[in-house]
């Protein structure tokens, strides 16, 4: 399942459709369990990236690759609607998103949430990369799906 962006809220302002591009991109392989998805961090992320889930951070390849390579086991799929974002400037590379995250189970059930991000990007040679990314939401539906 790809991520729909159709009723997603953009800024007024003009705003880069390559940035539209890689966001749809970032949040994509997000989703994505598969083992090919996991070693896409040199295609997102500068090699000195970090990235801030909750109370934990991750720092440079290695680290990224490492916190990617083993998602939940008890989770199916994780899907991410994006709802709108927020552009500091025009340039569009300072970035904050809100929108809801939905968890499915292997034993069957979902849960979802709301969830904000930031995203600090830069624009090399090879396209748009991540600085950083913060991701913050109420992760009690996840643990409460998890006992039931």
């Amino acid at each position: 399942m790809g991520l729909e962006t159709q009723h997603t809220q953009w800024p007024l302002t003009p705003f880069p459709d390559d940035i539209k591009d890689f966001i749809t991109r970032f949040y994509e392989i997000a989703d994505d369990f598969s083992e090919a998805a996991t070693h896409t961090v040199d295609y997102l992320f500068l090699p000195d990236a970090q990235v801030t889930l909750g109370d934990q951070t991750f720092k440079g390849f290695d680290q990224l690759e490492q916190a990617r390579s083993a998602p939940f086991p008890l989770l199916e799929s994780v899907f991410h609607e994006i709802k709108g974002v927020y552009s500091r400037n025009e340039v569009g590379d300072d970035l904050l998103l809100y929108g809801r995250v939905t968890w499915v189970y292997k034993k069957g059930g979902e849960r979802s949430a709301d969830f904000a991000s930031k995203l600090d990007l830069v624009n090399g040679e090879d396209g748009w990369r991540l600085r950083s990314y913060q991701a913050f939401a109420d992760l009690s539906q996840l643990i409460a799906g998890l006992s039931e």
